[in-house]
């Protein structure tokens, strides 16, 4: 019916000659009461939202509908950007598609017995553990399960923020190192394989590592590392960064009526239409079985970059009432990411899961990926000097962990050179 009224109404804007006006000035009049009484039924703030739908209608009616030369101008300037846009998403798909390949690239080098390593100080120089411990970054502890239905938790092994993050950046190594660096930073754990019911469905890629005694599962989800990771990136966030930018240079758009437009009408935007099968399903069914089959465990999840988005939208999603915890490193913010993915009607819904969340992330200074969308949970500064690009190294964020805290849990650990330039190879 819409796009009838819309054909007819276009049709007789050639016929109407001078009393246009009229018919004009009665379409609006229309078109802002229907739209005020949307506004009334939905919003929170109806005076706010319907002064800006008033200001709208008469700009599109005195510009961009009316065919004046100033309205003209504005909407092919917006035509040619949206149709650059098209091209550079367009060869974004293609250079991906391109680009799927096995990665070799590993941070331990070609071969780990020639690798040059840095011993992390279990305090850093001139400090001691009194200085270490004014340092929130540092005191964060996270227990292992119990072995047994007895006790849900064993506070006498824990692990550290750095033991995830050291965790996320094995996701990052090829499969056939991923043991070896286990071994390496974690000898007394191991790594799980993928679940049975777990299919290539989508381009997510994870890593499950349990501890000696089967009570703890951390469950690392890969971020950026190829041109198709980076597409993953604009699939999930495009829509909420666009969002996010409306909210800074005007009116709150992601609440009320307008998040509900925004949110259903993300499907038309090129590479916006996300679908849980397709960008995350496998994380998210592994985690189910994992928590199914052996429910004794204590989970976690973790990961850097667009895995600790993913892993954040894992949690988001699981209808569970015990959760896993999750630490996210350098990752965006899911908030509006959620409520376009899972097409929420209301920001409260978010709000109320957030209460029942435990999710940390850690964001370095300089970094501007985790400034994308808005954070839920907790969030913790971690220390970084650099660049944005450089700060969003998860090897970086952990050098700066550890020359502010030391190696906190672990004894006598190496990392290899090229994480930071004081570690030169």
């Amino acid at each position: 019916c819409m796009m009838l009224y819309v054909c007819l109404r276009l049709l007789w804007m050639r016929v109407e000659g001078y009393g246009g006006w009229f018919y004009a000035f009665l379409e609006s009049f229309v078109e802002i009461i229907l739209l005020n009484i949307i506004i009334m039924m939905t919003s929170r703030n109806p005076l706010r939202d319907g002064a800006v739908v008033l200001i709208l209608a008469v700009m599109r009616q005195f510009g961009f509908q009316r065919e004046i030369n100033s309205g003209e101008r504005v909407r092919l300037a917006s035509m040619i950007t949206l149709g650059l846009v098209q091209v550079m998403l367009l060869g974004l798909v293609c250079f991906a598609l391109s680009s799927v390949s096995d990665d070799n690239w590993s941070a331990f080098g070609e071969y780990m017995g020639s690798t040059k390593f840095y011993e992390i100080p279990h305090l850093p120089p001139n400090m001691t553990q009194k200085d270490v411990n004014t340092f929130p970054l540092c005191l964060v502890r996270f227990p292992h399960g119990a072995v047994g239905s007895g006790n849900a938790l064993d506070f006498s092994k824990e692990l550290s923020l750095a033991d995830f993050g050291l965790m996320a950046s094995l996701t990052y190594e090829p499969p056939s190192r991923v043991e070896e660096g286990c071994a390496h930073y974690f000898p007394n754990w191991h790594v799980e394989q993928k679940p049975p019911n777990v299919n290539d469905s989508d381009w997510v890629r994870f890593v499950m590592f349990t501890s000696d005694n089967n009570s703890t599962t951390v469950i690392a989800v890969r971020g950026t590392l190829n041109a198709l990771d980076v597409l993953h990136d604009v699939t999930l966030w495009l829509v909420p960064t666009v969002l996010q930018l409306c909210n800074y240079i005007g009116p709150d758009v992601s609440d009320g009526a307008w998040g509900i437009s925004m949110s259903r009408l993300s499907a038309l935007v090129p590479l916006a239409p996300i679908r849980k099968q397709t960008t995350f399903d496998s994380v998210f069914l592994a985690v189910k079985y994992m928590m199914s089959k052996h429910p004794n465990r204590l989970y976690y999840l973790t990961g850097h970059s667009l895995g600790g988005g993913i892993a954040k939208l894992v949690e988001l999603q699981l209808q569970m009432n015990i959760k896993p915890l999750t630490v996210a490193f350098a990752a965006p913010g899911v908030k509006h990411a959620a409520r376009v993915l899972f097409h929420k009607q209301s920001l409260s819904g978010i709000d109320e899961m957030d209460n029942e969340l435990a999710t940390m992330t850690i964001r370095p200074n300089n970094d501007v990926v985790s400034l994308i969308d808005v954070q839920i949970g907790n969030t913790l500064n971690a220390p970084c000097k650099g660049k944005a690009l450089q700060c969003h190294s998860i090897y970086r964020t952990l050098w700066g962990i550890f020359n502010l805290c030391g190696s906190m849990t672990h004894h006598n650990l190496t990392v290899p050179c090229g994480w930071s330039p004081d570690a030169p190879c």
